[in-house]
């Protein structure tokens, strides 16, 4: 049988086709021995102690704020010890209802109330004892709402 016009075309798909599968199969080598060479982490040799780490557990948030932000301090170093303060029980942070006198009859209005417990105020540092002065002596007489006990 003679070979078609078609014939030419086949072989010529067939060899591009093979063509195409091994540089695919040549491409996927070269990744796989590329991966096993630079691709995977490799354990470190380095084993002292690492020294960015900041070596106490227990800093308190405004320093480590003061440290972070390179001098300079701000409302979520004043949060973050106030929640710090909360944590190891100097002061309590509780429900409270604000009643406020109208003409027409009274408001009340939920709030919090700040309670700070003297048997743990011995251990303060002085910017905690600053910012419990603030918030109960400076802050606390002047708020309509109960922040003292």
């Amino acid at each position: 049988m003679p070979p078609t016009p078609s014939a030419p075309r086949r072989a010529a798909r067939s060899s591009s086709q093979s063509r195409r599968a091994g540089s695919g199969g040549g491409g996927f080598v070269l990744w796989l021995f590329l991966f096993l060479r630079f691709g995977r982490e490799h354990k470190p040799s380095f084993t002292a102690q690492y020294n960015r780490d900041i070596p106490e557990e227990k800093l308190p948030p405004a320093l480590v704020g003061y440290l972070w932000k390179m001098g300079s301090i701000g409302n979520p170093e004043m949060t973050a010890t106030l929640l710090d303060l909360a944590d190891r029980g100097v002061i309590e942070l509780r429900d409270a209802v604000a009643v406020e006198h109208h003409l027409l009859g009274d408001k009340e209005t939920e709030t919090y109330q700040l309670v700070l417990h003297p048997d743990k105020i011995d251990s303060l540092q002085p910017h905690e004892w600053e910012l419990v002065d603030l918030l109960i002596n400076d802050m606390g007489p002047m708020a309509p709402s109960p922040w003292r006990s």
